[in-house]
């Protein structure tokens, strides 16, 4: 299982260098919408 805090950005006004950036969890219906995305791009692999 992963469990994720946030994103890594990397932006010039940083040099390039990857900076944490907190966000909040994803909703309820965000997380279904994931998962049906992935499940619809898994299944055209198949």
């Amino acid at each position: 299982m992963l469990f994720l805090d946030g994103v890594y950005e990397v932006s010039p006004p940083h040099g390039n260098r990857p900076r944490f950036q907190w966000v909040r969890e994803p909703t309820s219906i965000q997380l279904t919408h994931l998962a049906h995305t992935i499940a619809r791009r898994v299944g055209r692999l198949l």
